[in-house]
Parts: structure tokens; sequence; C-alpha cells
């Protein structure tokens, strides 16, 4: 995702905030991993871990929420992390 040829990976961090979570990219560089992205993101049994990474605009985003904003159907906002 950051154009150095190394794999990355996805964290899904548990926490006691409910049902929210901090969700992470890694990448392995120098044989030490680290963090490309990080944001946290609402998961439930409607909403789960699906689709957290896309491509645009030749680039790759790390989604997430906004715990403080809520969309005009009462979800938690949606937010675009890039990957760098």
């Amino acid at each position: 995702m950051d154009n150095d040829g190394a794999n990355e990976i996805i964290v899904f961090s548990r926490t006691n905030q409910g049902w929210w979570n901090d969700v992470s990219v890694w990448s392995l560089k120098d044989n030490s991993w680290v963090m490309l992205a990080k944001t946290k993101a609402f998961i439930s049994e409607e909403i789960n871990f699906d689709n957290r990474i896309i491509k645009m605009n030749n680039g790759y985003y790390l989604i997430g929420h906004n715990e403080f904003e809520e969309d005009a159907n009462a979800n938690f906002a949606e937010i675009k992390i890039i990957i760098k």
C-alpha cells in the first residue's frame, strides 16, 4: 500500500470502550514494524471488519468512524485516513 514492496497487516485492537476498536495498518521496514495509519472504528453485528481499506485516487485509505459525529441516519460518520 505504501509502494515499498513489503507486505502490510491490519490490526483490530479491542478496547474497553464498548464497541469501539482501534484499527491500524502496519508495514515491515528494516526488520521493524512501522504503523502507517490508525483510527477508531465502531464494530457491531451490523457494522463489521469488512472493507476497512479502500483505494481512491491512486492512494489507499483506512476507514474508521468519528465517535462524536453522526450522519443523517444516526450512524457514526465515516472518516478516511490516508495510508502513507
